[in-house]
């Protein structure tokens, strides 16, 4: 028995799609040779997996009805992937399938998790996945993983002593050191491409095959370090082009404030004199309001005045205008307060003035803000085109030196299978001598057939991701 937990994830729609069709995301599911579920409404495995969705998202309700505080751990990662196989030689029957992945279940501690079991026949070796919420439907705790790979161990051994016979000696090893507080790691999953190649030729010298082994892991490891720093770099393009962008539009703003700031100033400027103007009139007629208020005659002046300014007001209102000119009359106060009412509209007409011009001064800079964005979002689009092309190409190239790669791993595991004579040998090495070439075959091939116009108008991964970029831009 060797259980296998596969790094958790956040797509229960991914897991899916992978676990109930055959490879290389085909529609069909000929390798798929049955199905089953635990801790689910239904059997149904495509209604079982949206279930699951719905209760990961459910977490937080989920968690408050059963009384706990929303203050666990946190994690995005709610899907757990576990594969269960047994040794070519074993033929277990699908309710020994279904009670090892109770049992598996039971040594990670989910027997209460949604799970999704499914077989497939595609392997020499009969296996089972398992889909698991890590989201309890009970009370939406999440589901520990400290020490699982450890605890699978023990129930894996546990589970071959079960069944008359132990298949990994190495690993009753293991579990008994650490039994005995020994620090012992296991090692690392070999690539399947890779054991699948050794065990072709396992009959060889065997420190050969475990030399041949690990050069052939530290190329295959340089060669993903490389594609892992091309997609860190190939981020931080993204991020640079995105933070490049989201600069000119700073910049243009900002032109845009300081443009209108001056132009506000330059017509306050060119107005001062009307503005002097007038408040030294309105001075001249308050001073004169208030001599005449000390005489009758002048209080008279003011009254006919004043009610004359009150009557434009109401606009013809006969009995409002019969009412504040009674107040008027008797009134001082009401007197000066039409006065100054009336001068505060004149001021407030001179204040419209000033703010039409600056209103047609703006205007006037936000069109030309708007053509200098829409030049910014042009270079953009035009070096965001450019970018996805060069990116497409590297990946590509980075495609074909997998492929040769792989090539040559394959011809490294082919020399274990027989003894080389002499003339074999000779061709070996030239045909080692000649894996860059190929690699270049290879590559120039890819480059031949690089369909330009599909880069640049077939919707993209890199596009898919920017589409905060492009909401921006229709901003």
């Amino acid at each position: 028995m060797v259980p296998k937990l596969h790094p958790k994830g956040s797509s229960f729609a991914g897991a899916a799609a992978y676990l109930l069709h055959d490879k290389d995301r085909a529609d069909t599911a000929e390798r798929v040779e049955w199905t089953a579920t635990r801790n689910l409404s239904t059997d149904n495995p495509h209604v079982g997996w949206r279930v699951m969705v719905a209760t990961a998202l459910d977490q937080n309700r989920l968690k408050e009805h059963a009384g706990i505080a929303n203050t666990g751990r946190k994690s995005s990662k709610h899907v757990l992937h576990l594969t269960l196989s047994w040794h070519p030689e074993q033929n277990p029957t699908k309710e020994q399938m279904l009670e090892a992945a109770d049992g598996a279940l039971a040594a990670l501690k989910a027997s209460d998790r949604q799970a999704l079991i499914v077989a497939h026949n595609d392997e020499l070796h009969p296996h089972i996945h398992l889909m698991i919420n890590r989201v309890s439907p009970r009370d939406g705790r999440l589901l520990s993983s400290s020490n699982d790979r450890l605890a699978l161990s023990k129930w894996a051994e546990s589970y071959e002593r079960d069944h008359g016979k132990i298949y990994c000696d190495e690993r009753v090893l293991n579990n008994r050191l650490r039994s005995g507080g020994n620090y012992v790691k296991g090692e690392r999953n070999v690539p399947r491409h890779v054991f699948e190649a050794l065990a072709r030729q396992s009959s060889n010298d065997n420190n050969q095959t475990l030399f041949v082994r690990d050069e052939e892991r530290k190329k295959d490891r340089a060669l993903a370090l490389k594609g892992r720093n091309m997609s860190k770099q190939h981020n931080a393009a993204w991020s640079k082009l995105d933070g490049e962008f989201q600069q000119r539009k700073a910049d243009i703003a900002q032109s845009l404030k300081k443009q209108t700031s001056r132009a506000e100033a330059k017509i306050a400027e060119e107005m001062r004199p009307e503005w002097k103007a007038l408040f030294a009139r309105q001075d001249a007629e308050k001073r004169t309001f208030e001599s005449l208020e000390k005489t009758l005659f002048g209080r008279t002046s003011n009254m006919v005045r004043t009610i004359q300014v009150s009557a434009k007001d109401l606009g013809g209102d006969e009995t409002g205008i019969l009412r504040r000119s009674f107040g008027i009359l008797t009134n001082a106060g009401q007197r000066l307060e039409y006065f100054e009412k009336a001068q505060a509209r004149t001021r407030a007409a001179l204040a419209a003035k000033k703010a039409h011009k600056v209103a047609v001064a703006t205007d006037a800079l936000k069109a030309q803000r708007d053509e200098k964005l829409a030049a910014a979002r042009k270079l953009f689009l035009s070096e965001r085109k450019a970018l996805f092309k060069r990116q497409e190409i590297e990946r590509d190239a980075h495609k074909a030196s997998w492929a040769a790669r792989n090539e040559e791993r394959n011809l490294q595991f082919s020399k274990l299978s027989k003894p080389e004579s002499a003339k074999r040998r000779k061709n070996n090495l030239e045909s080692d001598a000649s894996l860059n070439e190929r690699a270049n075959r290879i590559l120039g091939r890819t480059l031949k057939n690089y369909d330009f116009d599909r880069a640049n108008n077939a919707p993209t991964r890199e596009q898919d991701n920017k589409k905060d970029r492009d909401d921006d831009m229709e901003r």
